[in-house]
């Protein structure tokens, strides 16, 4: 599995053949999973691998799961707003520091729901877990994440990159201000947090966002 600017490259081997694949505008190990699973299907139905290969191409992957957009600035944004959960966010935060760019590697991750008495310790474990990457920026939404960033700073982050905003609003104005040319830029957190909102801000073109993001309709207004 390789990962570049455009999408995942990868291949599959079956019966004495390999066959490469590409997937637009998706990064991640999980898309390479679900390509896999349909490449499956595909053979099922008596497609051979070149043919799925081809129809992969058209690919649309769902919204807000580890889709690649392209940012202001020239920069590019990882959207995995559509929800988060700890492991969900350990996964993303690990592809984003092992990722190859010529640019900084920011997380804007919002709060985490439904943990009940495990809330506190988890976010606590992202924030710890942002700095052990090295990752460079961390840009926290909501009043749970917030123990994100604490626990980054006292894990050794500089205070100096790491940001906290109650909304998804304002932590987009701040990330305008931050992110430079070839920057790539990790969206995180649960519906509440509204992550993608964030996103649209950094889009550079966000007259697609109806297109591109999750919680689009008039209901989450």
């Amino acid at each position: 599995l390789e990962d570049d600017k455009l999408g995942i490259n990868f291949k599959i081997f079956y019966k004495g053949n390999t066959v490469p694949f590409h997937l637009n505008n998706v990064l991640g190990i999980p898309q390479a999973y679900s390509a896999a699973i349909a490449t499956a299907v595909g053979l099922i139905f008596e497609m051979n691998l070149v043919e799925i290969s081809q129809a992969l191409k058209e690919y649309v992957p769902p919204k807000g799961r580890m889709n690649l957009i392209p940012g202001i600035k020239y920069s590019f944004i990882l959207d995995d707003s559509y929800n988060s959960s700890p492991e969900a966010a350990k996964m993303a935060l690990e592809f984003l520091s092992k990722a190859e760019v010529d640019g900084r590697k920011f997380a804007c991750l919002g709060s985490m729901e439904e943990l009940g008495d495990y809330t506190k310790k988890a976010h606590q474990e992202i924030g710890r877990l942002v700095h052990d990457l090295g990752i460079n920026y961390l840009i926290t939404v909501g009043d749970k994440a917030e123990d994100i960033a604490r626990a980054a700073k006292q894990a050794g982050m500089r205070e100096d990159y790491i940001f906290m905003y109650k909304t998804s609003d304002k932590a987009g104005l701040k990330l305008q201000e931050l992110v430079h040319e070839n920057d790539l830029i990790l969206i995180k957190g649960s519906q509440s947090a509204r992550t993608e909102k964030v996103t649209k801000e950094l889009m550079v073109d966000p007259l697609h966002a109806k297109d591109l993001l999750v919680r689009q309709d008039k209901t989450w207004d």
